[in-house]
């Protein structure tokens, strides 16, 4: 369950740019307020991984040129 963890205001997305939190937490931002975000489980890295892994079949079977790549 998330929470929000910022100040009792709102921020904006360029303060939010510069905010600096916790270490080793990732934080949105949601209707400007921040927010903890879980850590990916197992389950949700493989299904990411999957889909990354077919769409670069697709693109390769296709001939479609990638703008950008991961880092796998």
């Amino acid at each position: 369950m998330s929470q929000s963890v910022a100040p009792a205001k709102t921020m904006t997305f360029e303060e939010y740019r510069f905010y600096q939190g916790e270490p080793d937490v990732i934080y949105e931002l949601f209707r400007g307020r921040l927010i903890a975000m879980a850590t990916p489980t197992s389950l949700h890295t493989r299904i990411c991984d999957f889909l990354a892994y077919i769409l670069k079949c697709h693109f390769a079977s296709q001939d479609i040129i990638t703008a950008c790549s991961g880092n796998k």
